[in-house]
């Protein structure tokens, strides 16, 4: 890809190719981890901390916004209310 893309239209994107949308999805621990992954989030099979994220040419699509999503304090491994990505992604057109 050429160029950072950011955004929680390209995050809804990607929350929608794994199988997100539906009431129940944002429980499915399968949909989370997989986005977790592809949106840089997770490295090794554990989330990052906060100040791990990286916020440069070379971060993964969808890696940003993070912080309205975060239950988790910035010097914690994030953790990710993903009720409240659900409800944002799901108003974008």
């Amino acid at each position: 890809m050429d160029g950072l893309a950011l955004g929680f239209s390209i995050q809804k994107r990607i929350w929608k190719r794994l199988g997100g949308g539906s009431d129940t999805t944002y429980n499915s621990r399968e949909i989370q981890t997989k986005f977790g992954d592809e949106v840089g989030w997770r490295k090794e099979g554990d989330w990052l901390y906060y100040s791990d994220l990286h916020y440069w040419r070379t971060a993964p699509s969808g890696h940003l916004p993070i912080l309205l999503m975060l239950k988790s304090g910035k010097s914690e491994r994030c953790n990710i209310d993903f009720k409240i990505l659900e409800v944002i992604v799901g108003r974008i057109s």
